[in-house]
């Protein structure tokens, strides 16, 4: 959030008001020196109050009679780029995007500055149609520039959302070598190499444990917990994440929620989320204790959780964006675990983790600083989306052809992807690929993907690139596809479940990593392991001979359904009773282990 400060005596010789006089970083995020007298003082007040939280008073102050007086005070003196990018700055942040993307272009008329770029490049990144224009925009911030890690980072990203992953991988390792203290950077470097083909568990563990060491010193952590070592008594079991809202994460979560038995444990949710929506207020009726923990500070969420004498804390994020691992890194409970980390949290704090013996093979654990439970049927499930479309005949037998399809993110499309892609349609005459990604909204996207297939022996017209679509649309597009292929290193997993209840076989390619593994482990659950290749040959051979099994296709698409209905992957009672029983077992350890510790104490 923005902040107003005064200026400082350094910059008291530069001229006054231009914009690239006025910003700095503090411990609160961006920082905005400014001059007494030089800002209106309705924009000092609109800033207190969004600070405060009221953000309707903060935008009721941003009216047309008071917008009308800062284009006249810019008007008299063009010099006014500092109060042109705080009105900007304060309009963008209570959601009136198109009137600040207005300002922010008006000052670009007078000064280029990086920041202004970086903003409106955020503004770009609320729409997958705009991710081309977002990336040249992080481009210019960098020219402005050349330092800032958090651009080269978010360039980044726009060329991995752009087709374009090799490059963009190169400017995330440039992001962490020029910024190796900020945490969110490092994991931006270490989460897309999950999309990197031939990166080995060794490197993340490695990686993560120093991400862990840096940013979640064992120094910071409680090593005093007052709850009663009773091994059998009524638990507190905490769970935080910031995905308690429309995500995906809440929609495998919700089952386990719902059938978690109550008469042993109480559950208490914390919830990190920055706008609550109807799912945020449904989970808050689910828990015994629901907090939104959102824009504390982790110590103070972490002494909060400690009030509450949750007796094991569960985070469901590992380390995806908007994590709270930096609360689990105070050891407000006794025992900790993750359950939806892709890689090791690298964090000691954390005492388990919750996986399966597909995902991770018993020779794999030692690459995880966590103890590693496995849970029997998986550690992947599936809620039947309600009033799904019917399943329907195999496309093929109506259009004469094999149509493929991928609805992974494209940041997992890499060139191997791609490459193997392109061999299967080579090698299976007039067969379509229909791939689904957000950014195909994006039409310089889409023609990057077309011109990498037909550089590859591909014409165009044997592809459909799409991009955000409304759920029920989605689940219906799926019925026009004959065989999934999944990408790799990193699988699928909601895409891939989605799938197969709208009776479309996958073909995967299984790995060494976590990620790389999803594949087999939910086709393993249905028995289908016959799809999951061992390697890129025998992904092409597999792809190619099942395009050839028409008839056996149409058997499989119409039994997949009742098939996902009977397995462990659509059981949320199986889920919910093996998560239990690992809670009561890392809880009957922690038990055994203040036993011993007081009998060491007591020199029994």
């Amino acid at each position: 959030m923005t902040t107003l400060s005064p200026d400082s005596p350094r910059h008291a010789s530069l001229p006054p008001g231009r914009l690239q006089t006025l910003l700095s970083y503090d411990e609160e995020g961006l920082g905005i020196r400014v001059e007494a007298g030089r800002v209106p003082d309705f924009l000092l007040e609109a800033n207190r109050r969004l600070r405060e939280g009221r953000i309707e008073e903060a935008g009721r102050l941003l009216d047309p009679a008071h917008l009308a007086s800062v284009e006249a005070l810019c008007r008299e003196d063009p010099a006014h780029t500092d109060v042109m990018y705080i009105l900007a700055r304060l309009l963008m942040e209570i959601g009136r995007i198109q009137e600040a993307e207005r300002w922010y272009l008006q000052i670009l008329d007078r000064d280029a500055h990086a920041f202004v770029y970086r903003d409106l490049a955020q503004i770009c990144s609320l729409h997958p149609q705009r991710v081309s224009e977002m990336t040249r925009y992080y481009e210019k911030s960098l020219e402005a520039d050349p330092t800032d890690a958090i651009a080269m980072g978010s360039l980044g990203r726009g060329l991995m959302l752009c087709g374009r992953p090799e490059e963009g991988l190169a400017w995330f390792e440039q992001a962490h070598r020029a910024a190796p203290e900020i945490p969110g950077i490092h994991e931006m470097y270490l989460w897309n190499m999950h999309y990197q083909p031939g990166v080995e568990r060794s490197f993340f563990f490695r990686e993560y444990a120093e991400w862990g060491r840096r940013h979640a010193p064992i120094q910071s952590s409680r090593t005093v917990h007052h709850n009663t070592p009773e091994a059998d008594r009524c638990l507190r079991i905490g769970f935080i994440s910031p995905d308690f809202r429309r995500h995906s994460v809440a929609i495998a979560f919700e089952p386990l929620l719902d059938g978690m038995d109550r008469n042993g444990m109480r559950l208490y949710g914390y919830a990190s989320v920055a706008d609550p929506d109807e799912v945020t207020n449904r989970f808050a009726g689910k828990f015994d204790l629901f907090r939104n923990i959102h824009a504390l500070h982790h110590e103070k969420v972490a002494d909060q959780i400690a009030a509450d004498g949750v007796d094991i804390l569960v985070e469901l994020a590992g380390h995806c964006s908007g994590h709270c691992l930096g609360v689990l890194a105070y050891k407000p409970a006794p025992v900790q675990v993750d359950y939806g980390g892709i890689s090791t949290s690298g964090i000691a704090q954390i005492d388990y983790r919750l996986t399966d013996e597909i995902l991770d093979p018993p020779e794999t654990l030692s690459y995880y600083t966590e103890t590693s439970l496995y849970l029997p049927g998986g550690a992947l499930s599936f809620a039947p989306p309600e009033n799904s479309p019917p399943v329907v005949d195999q496309p093929a037998l109506r259009n004469g052809y094999v149509t493929f399809g991928s609805f992974n993110i494209n940041p997992k499309i890499s060139g191997e992807v791609l490459t193997l892609w392109a061999k299967i349609l080579r090698a299976t005459p007039n067969s379509r690929l229909v791939l689904k990604f957000p950014a195909g909204d994006d039409s310089t996207v889409r023609e990057h993907y077309y011109g990498l297939f037909e550089a590859m022996g591909v014409s165009r017209d044997r592809l459909f690139i799409w991009g955000r679509m409304p759920f029920w649309d989605y689940l219906s597009f799926l019925s026009g596809v004959d065989i999934a292929l999944d990408a790799f290193p990193y699988n699928g997993c909601i895409t891939t479940l989605e799938a197969l209840w709208m009776g479309v076989p996958i073909v995967t390619l299984t790995g060494d990593t976590w990620v790389s593994r999803a594949g087999l482990s939910i086709l393993s659950r249905l028995g289908l392991e016959v799809f999951a290749a061992a390697d890129a040959q025998a992904y092409v051979e597999k792809a190619c001979g099942f395009a050839g099994q028409i008839p056996e296709l149409q058997q499989i698409r119409r039994a997949l359904r009742e098939m996902m209905l009977h397995s462990p992957l659509c059981d949320p009672a199986r889920l919910a009773r093996e998560v239990q029983t690992a809670l009561r077992t890392m809880w009957r350890r922690w038990c055994e282990g203040q036993r011993v510790s007081t009998e060491v104490a007591h020199g029994a």
